[in-house]
């Protein structure tokens, strides 16, 4: 980790909770990345648009990690919570949108290994996102990363992705 970014400058994980999360943490940290904001007691609800705006105006972060949203067993099952599905789109589109609004130099959005094709080829590049066959049960997790990936494609500019 740590290719191309400066090691002094803010950088949000949101989500920081969050298996993926911590683990981006725990590898900031041993990579000598002192000025990360989000500590429990920092991180807004991320449903929340005003939190988040909040958030992002009061620690200005150069770098986002988005590792957040709720997953798990919740998608296997044939009664998909609706909430489940809004929540996640809702934290999306708040934390890209004031990553934009707020000039963030680089942002870089997680999707879940249940939203790539059954038999991709490896390694698996994002070019491939829907060129193959889900799971049958990775219908909501999919439409949420495709509706993720529009969010940031639709704006002028798009943030810069990858190669964090």
């Amino acid at each position: 980790m740590g290719h191309g970014l400066e090691k002094h400058v803010s950088i949000y994980v949101a989500g920081g909770k969050t298996l993926i999360g911590a683990a981006i943490l725990h590898e900031l940290k041993q990579e000598g990345f002192s000025s990360i904001v989000c500590e429990s007691r920092n991180e807004p609800v991320l449903t929340d648009a005003d939190q988040v705006d909040a958030f992002f105006y009061r620690f200005a972060p150069a770098y986002v990690f988005v590792a957040a949203g709720k997953s798990g067993v919740s998608w296997r099952t044939k009664n998909i919570q609706p909430e489940l599905i809004r929540d996640n789109l809702l934290t999306t589109c708040h934390v890209v949108d004031a990553a934009y609004r707020h000039k963030v130099k680089k942002l870089l959005f997680l999707a879940s290994s249940c939203s790539y094709p059954k038999h991709s080829a490896q390694p698996m590049y994002p070019e491939l996102l829907l060129t193959g066959q889900l799971e049958p049960t990775d219908g909501a997790p999919i439409k949420i990363l495709d509706s993720s990936v529009q969010i940031n494609s639709m704006l002028t500019p798009p943030l810069e992705a990858g190669n964090l």
